[in-house]
């Protein structure tokens, strides 16, 4: 069977320090970007793969960054008066 990849948004929530999805696995990061002023995380999938849980980390600028977490982007929200960078506790199997 042919692994049929698609292009899948997930939603950053900017009102919790964490933000937790299931992702299939060897799914590949392809970008942040803003969508009606909210942080999104685009992934290309194979949705007939098992899924693995994502933790991704929104972090204001002076604000500490855990350890073990891989940087992914930074956005500017707000009519860019407010910025977030996103970070990424990164578990096997997905690509970045």
């Amino acid at each position: 069977m042919n692994a049929v990849k698609t292009v899948h948004k997930y939603e950053v929530d900017r009102g919790v320090a964490k933000s937790i999805f299931s992702i299939p696995i060897t799914s590949r990061f392809l970008s942040l970007q803003v969508q009606d002023n909210k942080p999104v995380l685009y992934f290309e999938v194979n949705k007939n793969l098992r899924e693995a849980t994502q933790t991704f980390l929104a972090v204001e600028t002076g604000a500490e960054v855990p350890l073990g977490v891989r940087y992914i982007g930074t956005v500017m929200l707000d009519g860019d008066s407010y910025v977030l960078h996103i970070y990424w506790y990164r578990k096997q199997g997905l690509q970045v």
